[in-house]
């Protein structure tokens, strides 16, 4: 492919010559919209992304295309999926998929190489399509990535494309997953092995999906309800639960209609505003409390109490000292300095009762600081952010905390759990997962993620906008809703809206010719 077909092109010719600057910028904008999808293994991704073409197509009179990152796989390291291997046909392809798509990352030095194949298809497309010869032209084209499967994949598309670009998170609960993969003939014994190398987390060049899904600007979360849907009632049912869900998402992102945030979205929003007032040095996390009725009654954040009550928090007065963690004896985690002494104290009781000698001790240290060790979290000086708003949460509205909901921007550990339980708490929302959290194990008397279970405390994957992008898709697009003369309210033709965020086409090509002239280094680029 010619370095020609993602140059940058000056459009300062086609101007009107009356035109302000803001309206000069503004006719280099696209109506291009990327949307990005992501999943677990098992999460039914594909129907996903078919019916937002379908919505973009019909709805919106968009050309929608399809790139489907396991096909870059394919077409790049075809030796690698056809590996002879033991098990079932599905199973030895998608084993072969991953672990092609795992190499191609390793080899290539470069986690976001599938992505970069996918920019790299965007702009030869926009290209081929060009009507005039240097101009490039705004055009109703969606491009839906599916999937992406590496944070480092979604950060580059991101910088290319900025806020035109829309990643949507689809979550299903385990068991819904290992049942579709069972519908796959996959093996039992197979599943779990590729449940495992999905997530990729142990392997430098492994697929980060938890990670990546995290960071999604819209979390759509496929219930038991929701896992029977398939391609042929979606024609019979053409207003699922889902395609609404998707339909409001995308009537956000063009400001058609007049659509708030749910209860659950403003709690989520506070509960990640929140966060930003956590000074801990291991993560920031954020929580709030709504009551039966679903209006906030509390919310926390996660940092070290201060005698008189609360926390410290951004200390304004000089006579009042701040002994956060950041500024408490050594300057560092209290809790990882007291588990590498609880280790290092371990390992010099077995050397003082001669099970183990001298010379084995410092590989000793590293062995007991990778097991559940690591996991500890009693000497956090920190107080939880779950735990900061059931006792603000209790101090200001007493009994309105019991039957209510929690929205907690990180799976709430194990000893948060007991006291949410112990408030009265039956639901309980998260979007980043925490591998440490025993919640369930220890607990599994009345806490479940088993949402059809209304006998215990149920948490659940948070449903709807992200946090990220609140304020941008519920802010107005225009200046007022309702017509000047008659107030009543506007209308739109979808087929002609426009999104609310745009990118000027004097940018998006120039970014897409580095992508370029990279993936021409590696030796990747077709030149014919």
């Amino acid at each position: 492919m010619p370095e020609a077909i993602l140059s940058s092109v000056s459009q300062s010719d086609s101007f009107k010559e009356d035109a302000t600057s803001i309206k000069k910028i503004k006719e280099t904008y696209t109506e291009e919209i990327i949307i990005g999808i992501c999943g677990h293994i098992g999460t039914n991704i594909h129907l996903i992304s078919n019916w937002v073409k379908e919505i973009f197509e019909k709805e919106y009179k968009y050309d929608c295309q399809v790139l489907r990152l396991s096909d870059f796989i394919r077409s790049m390291k075809p030796d690698l999926i056809t590996v002879p291997r033991n098990g079932t046909e599905e199973f030895k392809r998608v084993f072969n998929t991953i672990q092609a798509g795992n190499t191609l990352r390793e080899e290539n030095k470069d986690n976001s190489i599938l992505a970069m194949m996918a920019i790299t298809e965007i702009a030869k497309k926009r290209k081929l399509e060009q009507k005039t010869e240097g101009l490039y032209e705004s055009r109703r084209v969606c491009y839906i990535v599916d999937s992406i499967k590496h944070q480092e994949e979604l950060e580059l598309l991101r910088v290319i494309y900025r806020d035109i670009m829309y990643f949507i998170g689809v979550f299903s609960p385990i068991n819904i997953r290992i049942d579709n993969l069972i519908n796959r003939n996959i093996a039992k014994d197979e599943i779990s092995q590729l449940i495992n190398i999905d997530s990729g987390e142990e392997i430098a060049h492994g697929q980060k999906v938890t990670k990546t899904f995290t960071n999604a600007d819209y979390f759509l979360r496929i219930d038991y309800k929701d896992s029977q849907i398939t391609e042929k009632k979606l024609n019979e049912e053409p207003k699922t639960n889902i395609q609404n869900q998707l339909k409001r998402f995308f009537n956000l992102i063009f400001g058609n209609g007049i659509i708030t945030p749910t209860k659950d979205e403003t709690a989520m929003y506070l509960a990640s505003s929140a966060a930003k007032n956590s000074a801990c040095l291991s993560r920031q996390v954020g929580a709030a409390i709504t009551d039966e009725n679903g209006d906030v009654i509390a919310v926390g954040w996660n940092d070290v109490p201060k005698s008189g009550g609360n926390l410290y928090q951004g200390m304004n007065n000089d006579k009042i000292e701040d002994f956060r963690c950041m500024n408490f004896e050594n300057h560092g985690c209290v809790n990882d300095d007291r588990k590498k002494q609880l280790t290092e104290n371990i390992v010099d009781q077995l050397i003082e009762n001669k099970v183990l000698g001298e010379l084995n001790k410092g590989e000793s240290v590293r062995i007991i600081s990778r097991t559940r060790v690591d996991s500890l979290i009693e000497y956090c000086r920190a107080v939880h952010a779950e735990m900061h708003a059931l006792i603000i949460g209790s101090q200001n509205t007493g009994k309105k905390m019991k039957g209510g909901k929690l929205f907690c921007t990180t799976y709430p550990c194990h000893n948060c759990a007991k006291h949410l339980i112990l408030a009265g708490i039956k639901k309980i929302y998260f979007i980043e997962p925490y591998r440490k959290s025993l919640s369930v194990n220890l607990h599994s008397d009345s806490i479940t993620e088993n949402e059809e279970d209304d006998k215990k405390v149920v948490i659940l994957m948070y449903n709807g906008v992200a946090p990220r992008r609140y304020m941008e898709l519920f802010t107005m697009s225009n200046s007022s809703r309702k017509e000047d003369k008659t107030g009543k309210v506007l209308t739109f033709e979808t087929e002609i809206l426009e999104p609310k965020v745009a990118i000027s086409l004097e940018a998006i090509p120039t970014l897409e010719s580095v992508v370029l002239r990279l993936l021409r280094k590696k030796g990747l680029i077709n030149e014919k």
